[in-house]
């Protein structure tokens, strides 16, 4: 059976379908239409332009096309009632946030609670896609930047989305996560640069590392990849950006959630 992953969203949200698709069956291809749901747009970056080995998909019959967001979870693999994020979604943002999938069967923004089985699982996909060689050394060569004392920060401030930035963004609770780690440096990535220019002020310039954007496609799986190289992961509530930069650490990351 091949499978094909189809889904018009953001770069994380679709490098999360083609993992669960890759779970699914090692048979994969991708469609690789480039209109990606983002502020930037990402418009004119094909999936193949991140990863090498992706297959395009050209044509849909007879295959099985997945457009989900959600990993994939089989039949039993969770204990009942596992999930504890999508009580806390429903109850910020109501029933339009329901997965498709049972209350309790998801693994999605659960981290380190996920089973050690179904994270064993899911590295050993993410280790089967091929990042392309540019994309590494630019992670390689910055990374040289951090060191032990380093925590990763992600501010997702939902700048172009008032309900999500309401119910989702608090300032003061990322700085008060961060003041958690006093002596040590951050390196910080933001959908909202304003947001790292308040951060300085509050810590200073030197403690604060950023990734001076020079192609925004291509730059925001750099910036994914540079949140997993240190031991800790300050993330934003319910963004699939901190959820795939933990994933890309291989799940050893300790991660901390800014919820408001």
């Amino acid at each position: 059976m091949t499978i094909v992953a189809d889904l018009q969203a953001g770069l994380a949200n679709r490098i999360k379908n083609i993992i669960s698709c890759l779970r699914i069956d090692p048979d994969v291809e991708v469609v690789w239409n480039s209109t990606l749901h983002s502020p930037s747009g990402l418009v004119g970056t094909k999936l193949n332009d991140y990863f090498s080995n992706l297959k395009e998909c050209k044509n849909v019959d007879d295959k099985r096309v997945r457009s989900s967001w959600r990993f994939e979870v089989f039949p039993d693999e969770l204990p009942k009632n596992f999930s504890t994020i999508d009580d806390k979604i429903e109850k910020l943002f109501g029933k339009k946030f329901k997965p498709i999938i049972p209350y309790g069967k998801t693994i999605d923004f659960e981290y380190e609670r996920i089973p050690e089985e179904i994270k064993k699982s899911y590295i050993e996909c993410f280790n089967k896609l091929k990042i392309e060689e540019s994309i590494l050394e630019s992670v390689e060569k910055f990374s040289k930047s951090f060191d032990d004392d380093t925590i990763s920060v992600h501010i997702r401030t939902w700048h172009d989305d008032g309900p999500r930035n309401e119910k989702l963004f608090d300032m003061n609770k990322v700085i008060s996560l961060m003041e958690e780690y006093n002596g040590h440096n951050f390196f910080v990535s933001t959908d909202y640069y304003p947001a790292i220019n308040h951060i300085k002020e509050k810590f200073g310039n030197d403690k604060i590392i950023s990734y001076n954007h020079t192609n925004e496609n291509i730059d925001c799986l750099i910036e994914m990849l540079l949140l997993s190289k240190n031991n800790v992961l300050i993330g934003s509530p319910i963004s699939t950006f901190s959820e795939i930069a933990w994933w890309f650490s291989g799940c050893k990351s300790e991660v901390k959630i800014a919820w408001k």
